[in-house]
């Protein structure tokens, strides 16, 4: 199986900007942690899944709702940030560490 650095670059780029877009953009509630545990681009580029985890567990629905309802602002400033022509559309999903043990 080859290997398409392009793509892992690519996904580690939109990890680090959309973790510091997040961090700095983003009203969390208090006492919650959310974390971008990976990035999956689609290899024609145009989406891009964001797994996230979220703790404590009660927040899940909520910080998820309040990712994809900004997903426009997140592609706008992914787009600016890493000069890119067209940005992926972004998919947040929550990171079920169970299932993707049998991945």
């Amino acid at each position: 199986m080859q290997i398409n650095y392009r793509y892992l670059q690519m996904n580690e780029s939109i990890k680090k900007e959309l973790g510091d877009i997040m961090s700095k953009n983003i009203d969390f509630p208090k006492n919650c942690l959310v974390t971008i545990i990976k990035v999956k681009t689609l290899k024609d580029c145009k989406e891009a899944k964001i797994y996230i985890s979220v703790l404590p567990d009660k927040f899940k629905g909520k910080i998820l709702t309040l990712l994809n309802k900004r997903t426009s602002y997140f592609k706008h400033l992914i787009c600016k940030r890493l000069s890119l022509k067209h940005s992926p559309l972004i998919k947040f999903l929550i990171e079920d560490e169970e299932k993707n043990l049998f991945e």
